[in-house]
């Protein structure tokens, strides 16, 4: 059987490996000139920009890590993140629910209704 999958982003390109995998005729068709959809990178003027992709769902997950170090081998890249969000004259950590303690005691009040 042929499979015809539509994008070759994360999701796209996960399922025709594993459909390939299983013998299965794949071909993914992606109207950008590159793979990658959300999860990749692209550079301008000497400054690279991630487009998405900078956090993996599951990415806690013991089999989802294993099968992307596997997939990616040597094109794995691991960056310690020390991103902040500019909130009322303070930096709150990110993803912003991670920094709720961070907010301003009137802020934290609307939380907890």
């Amino acid at each position: 059987m042929k499979t015809a999958i539509l994008g070759g982003g994360l999701t796209g390109i996960t399922l025709a490996r594993l459909l390939h995998e299983k013998g299965e005729d794949v071909t993914v068709l992606e109207r950008e000139p590159v793979f990658g959809g959300l999860c990749r990178s692209v550079s301008d003027s000497g400054f690279t920009f991630d487009i998405g992709g900078s956090h993996i769902i599951f990415s806690r997950d013991a089999e989802v890590l294993t099968f992307m170090n596997d997939v990616l081998g040597k094109n794995s890249q691991r960056n310690i993140r020390n991103t902040k969000i500019f909130y009322k004259g303070l930096y709150i950590k990110y993803p912003f629910e991670n920094g709720l303690n961070q907010l301003p005691k009137d802020d934290l009040f609307f939380l907890y209704q």
